[in-house]
């Protein structure tokens, strides 16, 4: 939970994670609930990772942007879900980092940050951000060029991707390995966040804001990492 009148991030409780089509996701499973691992004790307690949820909350403060539907626009607060995403890709074969396409979060914003790549063949796995007339589910390899707002390829260490997910599309391409003789792969943290729902959203019954029981973490966005 991002607060920006207590300047504080908050772990909130274990909450499934739910995406329509009306969010801007189509594929096989749009609608159903999404259960992602949650992030461990040892994962919350390292301070790149704190500061990583400090950088997300202090780039968005105070920026405009256009919020998404049926949602709360007055709070000061800002609800994040937070998780691990890792590409694989066997040798003689792509690993697609997105299998629905061009698509959004049904968030506000996404950032996506780089952490780690072992045996990725350059000027594969490429983050593409995309105007609105890019469609919804448009498959990585049947995108118009001209749609295309940026490409980063050959991602580094803490590259960082930040998007305003509900005015503009992203995507991504498939990862190949450069030695055929082993599997490749790339690892990625995905940071959303938007305002709370109100009791019309689909995803508004999950929409906890009460502190995690068991993995208590709260920051100060004015004080050092822990």
């Amino acid at each position: 939970l991002f607060d920006n009148e207590a300047k504080t991030i908050s772990r909130l409780e274990y909450q499934p994670f739910v995406l329509t089509e009306e969010d801007g996701f189509i594929r096989e499973d749009s609608g159903a609930q999404r259960h992602f691992r949650a992030i461990d004790d040892r994962w919350q307690s390292n301070t790149a990772y704190q500061a990583l949820l400090k950088l997300k909350m202090l780039l968005i403060e105070g920026n405009r942007f256009t919020p998404r539907r049926l949602t709360d626009q007055q709070s000061p607060k800002s609800i994040s879900t937070v998780f691990h995403l890792r590409l694989i890709a066997e040798p003689n074969s792509l690993s697609e980092l997105s299998i629905e396409g061009v698509h959004k979060d049904g968030v506000d914003h996404t950032m996506i940050v780089m952490m780690n790549k072992n045996n990725v063949k350059d000027n594969s796995g490429a983050l593409r951000v995309h105007s609105p007339q890019e469609a919804i589910g448009t498959p990585w390899q049947d995108i118009n060029p001209n749609n295309v707002l940026y490409e980063h390829n050959n991602a580094q260490y803490l590259d960082i991707l930040l998007i305003a997910d509900n005015e503009l599309n992203h995507s991504g391409t498939p990862i190949f390995t450069h030695d055929n003789h082993h599997f490749a792969y790339q690892d990625f943290i995905v940071l959303l966040s938007r305002y709370p729902t109100v009791n019309t959203h689909p995803s508004h019954q999950f929409d906890s804001t009460q502190l995690h029981p068991d993995l208590p973490l709260t920051l100060h966005l004015n004080k050092q990492v822990a």
